[in-house]
């Protein structure tokens, strides 16, 4: 098995550092030519090339579908919020690469609503 790369990228403390990044995400995954992909989907794949770890196997796979799911969650429901995010493929994108991080234990959940909080302007530009 081949062994796993460290973190690439420092990770981060204030909300606007974390934006930061996120943008810089959504830019990587922009590059990235994959037919009929939402870019929220990508987020995963863009988390674990930033933290220098393996895009393929189980255990991207299992960001993957925590990502998506976490995603799922927050837009099955008919509210503003839900709305919201399935209107603003930036926003999508943000929530699904911060529950990347999660899933590989890199943050915790208020971490996430932190930088969601205060990202929301910037990120519906």
């Amino acid at each position: 098995m081949a062994k796993e790369k460290k973190d690439t990228r420092p990770l981060f403390t204030t909300p606007e550092e974390w934006l930061d990044e996120i943008l810089a995400a959504w830019d990587e995954a922009g590059k990235r030519n994959v037919a009929n992909t939402e870019p929220y989907h990508l987020a995963s794949v863009v988390c674990l090339k930033f933290r220098g770890r393996q895009l393929t196997g189980p255990r991207a796979e299992r960001v993957a579908k925590i990502a998506l799911a976490n995603y799922h969650v927050n837009t099955d429901r008919d509210t503003d919020t839900a709305r919201d995010i399935k209107s603003n493929p930036r926003f999508a994108f943000a929530l699904c690469y911060l529950a990347s991080h999660l899933a590989l234990d890199l943050v915790e959940e208020y971490t996430i609503d932190t930088v969601i909080e205060h990202s929301w302007e910037r990120l519906s530009d």
